[in-house]
């Protein structure tokens, strides 16, 4: 099972012991079962937007209230029609219920220079669904990150096609992008839960028309782009909550709340959050062997094949060490 960092000497600015504190960003499978590649490193581009939206409608609380007082003081014959108040809701009574031509309700609230108050207010409806777009240009600086770019993109593009089986469509795979400072999760970064790649876009060659081979000492070997355009859109899987994305920090003395804090728990699904991890506590696990994370293998062995598609067949045994990272 093999990590890809691109381009590779982002790999000695995050440091070999997890020392170093170079912004990334991390992108996993959230599928722990899949392995052909463990995660995807890539630099943190410029521009990162994140938009939270609620939302809200309109209702007219004029019409309900004015029906409220005409059931509360007809009966006891108290509307005055012809004070304006009994006159607006008479119109609007007979607009809505008797179909009355809204030219002959505001003919008669114009001789009146009187018109209805709809009291509008907001109703709050919900929260909307969350969609993170990252740019990325890759320029490789040799054959072998040539190579690691088509890994990349085909890592993409094939976990975000759906497997069909005759009439049936399987959901495609759940993506984690998690924001690192070194070999830490950065508490100023985003907090993302997992979502679903809705949308790629790849533009070969965006800024020249050269290509390169990827071997050197032979002259019939592919021909790579120089660089490779990646727009990368992805949409959370469900609408979050508060207390998906804020978990509750405790004094350790007094064991009571004292605050919230973002919470970094992609697994999170109601009940307590007390003994959540709070932001940048979290290690990558992935790197073992370069960071020398407490607790992770120095070296693990995978066989990937059928990646990324049936013309490109890895079946070498790799291993995950500090040269392949």
């Amino acid at each position: 099972m093999r990590t890809i960092v691109f381009p590779r000497t982002l790999r000695e600015k995050i440091g070999e012991d997890g020392s170093g504190s170079y912004p990334h960003i991390r992108f996993q499978v959230a599928d722990e079962a899949i392995n052909e590649i463990k995660s995807i490193h890539l630099y943190a581009p410029q521009g990162i937007q994140v938009g939270d939206g609620a939302n809200y409608a309109g209702v007219e609380l004029g019409t309900i209230r004015g029906i409220q007082n005409i059931a509360a003081e007809g009966l006891g014959g108290k509307v005055d029609l012809g004070k304006d108040e009994g006159v607006v809701m008479g119109i609007k009574l007979a607009d809505k219920f008797l179909g009355v031509p809204e030219e002959i309700a505001a003919g008669i609230a114009q001789q009146r220079g009187i018109a209805f108050n709809q009291q509008t207010a907001l109703t709050f409806e919900g929260m909307n669904l969350r969609t993170f777009t990252f740019s990325f240009v890759l320029v490789p600086e040799s054959a072998d990150e040539s190579k690691d770019i088509r890994l990349i993109e085909n890592f993409f593009r094939k976990y975000m096609y759906s497997e069909v089986d005759g009439f049936v469509a399987k959901f495609p795979e759940k993506f984690r992008i998690q924001f690192y400072d070194g070999a830490k999760e950065n508490p100023f970064m985003p907090f993302i839960h997992d979502c679903f790649l809705s949308g790629m876009e790849t533009t070969y060659n965006p800024e020249s028309n050269m290509y390169y081979s990827t071997d050197k000492d032979d002259e019939k070997a592919s021909k790579a782009p120089a660089s490779i355009g990646l727009s990368l859109t992805f949409s959370e899987a469900r609408v979050l909550s508060r207390q998906d994305i804020y978990g509750a920090v405790i004094d350790e003395k007094t064991k009571q709340v004292v605050g919230t804090e973002p919470g970094f728990d992609y697994n999170y699904d109601g009940g307590d959050r007390s003994s959540v991890q709070i932001g940048g506590s979290r290690e990558i696990d992935d790197l073992g062997g370069v960071f020398g994370v407490k607790g992770a293998p120095k070296e693990a062995t995978g066989v990937a094949t059928g990646f990324p598609g049936p013309d490109f067949v890895v079946t070498k045994e790799t291993k995950i060490g500090k040269g392949d990272l």
